[in-house]
């Protein structure tokens, strides 16, 4: 019986063993060829032909963005904000057009100023007074960047300036430094309230004011930071039945003024993605005053006013800009849960309710139509 020389040593002479392992190489040298040549067309087949891969464009961005975007870094300049640069080493990727290299791309390296690219939510570089005048904020440190070695870029540790970034709101005089933006509501923009038996849409009107650090820049994410405006809901039925002579009536309506309106003691903001996707974050107040009729015998006489209501919401919007632009953009928010209280007590729609609430357990979303007007746009 044979026994494979690997597994059952057995006595043979020098040229018997020398010939079986020359058997085994060519063998095994074989099939590897086999196997490389199927991996190698696939892998030249993946290669794109046309132009280099992973051309850097930018310089690396000094924090990571999350969910808040990526903007580009803004400086105070001579009383304006302008955007951040700072000078780099890349490479650049030119098509040959004659000789026998005719069609291929040629690598070489630059210098090029390029703007820097942070998180939106810490976009500008901090000021501090010095001397009587307010100076950008920096530290040297060593970082790690990229220069030339050879024909290639290598990464190698430099002292540098890194600029102190953090809120734009932080900055004095901000809203003067920055262009003013208007997102005004249009037609079909509604408030659902959801009490899972029924639903009710309130039709809103108004408008919201902020601005966007320094210029809209495009091909990049602007961040817009909301300072003030309220939406305004229209005379909604909340709850109605047929006590009045079998004809249906409203027990229990929306009064005037009914505001959802910004609360002033957070930091709202909506993002126009360089994608084309707008993304808000908004921290709502909604104060609702109610008109209830005067019992079941108040078929036909006045209502009865109440003071208004408050529950505080954070409202998540998104969107997609289309074929009408900024002009008009559909955005919505998902349905919600939201801590709703209706006054009972008699009371000026304009104070807040003095006396007896109760409980409406509601979900409550948005559908909205807006037009994003900035000046000088």
């Amino acid at each position: 019986m044979w026994r494979h020389p690997l597994l059952f040593p057995v006595k043979m002479c020098s040229s018997m063993r020398m010939s079986l392992w020359t058997a085994i190489f060519a063998r095994a040298a074989r099939a590897v060829r086999t196997l490389a040549l199927p991996c190698c067309v696939a892998l030249l087949a993946a290669i794109p032909a046309a132009a280099p891969a992973a051309i850097p464009t930018a310089a690396p961005a000094l924090k990571k963005g999350g969910t808040a975007g990526i903007c580009v870094a803004q400086t105070v300049k001579k009383g304006k904000l302008v955007p951040l640069r700072q000078s780099v080493y890349r490479y650049r990727y030119t098509r040959v057009k004659r000789g026998r290299n005719k069609g291929k791309f040629r690598r070489t390296i630059i210098r090029a100023t390029v703007q820097v690219k942070t998180s939106c939510i810490t976009q500008c570089v901090q000021l501090r007074k010095k001397g009587g005048a307010l100076q950008p904020v920096f530290r040297t440190r060593r970082v790690s960047v990229l220069e030339p070695r050879r024909g290639r870029l290598v990464k190698v540790k430099r002292l540098r300036r890194v600029w102190l970034l953090g809120p734009c709101a932080s900055l004095p005089s901000i809203e003067t430094l920055g262009t003013p933006v208007t997102i005004r509501l249009l037609d079909q923009s509604t408030l659902t309230f959801d009490f899972s038996a029924f639903k009710r849409d309130a039709p809103l009107t108004g408008a919201l004011k902020g601005y966007i650090p320094g210029k809209l820049l495009p091909d990049v994410d602007n961040q817009i930071i909301l300072t003030s405006g309220s939406f305004q809901l229209g005379k909604t039925t909340m709850f109605n039945d047929k006590v009045c002579g079998g004809v249906i009536s409203d027990s229990i309506r929306t009064a005037d003024p009914s505001v959802l309106k910004l609360d002033a003691g957070k930091q709202s903001t909506l993002t126009l993605g360089a994608n084309g996707k707008l993304t808000a974050v908004t921290y709502t107040v909604l104060s609702l005053p109610l008109e209830l009729r005067n019992g079941d015998d108040g078929c036909g006489r006045p209502y009865i006013t109440t003071g208004y209501s408050s529950a505080s919401e954070t409202m998540r919007l998104s969107g997609t800009v289309g074929a009408q632009g900024l002009a008009q953009v559909p955005i919505r928010m998902p349905a919600a849960d939201i801590d709703l209280l209706g006054c009972l007590s008699p009371g000026v729609t304009t104070q807040a309710c003095n006396g007896f609430q109760i409980p409406l357990p509601a979900t409550v979303s948005l559908s909205l139509v807006v037009a994003v007007v900035a000046e000088g746009t």
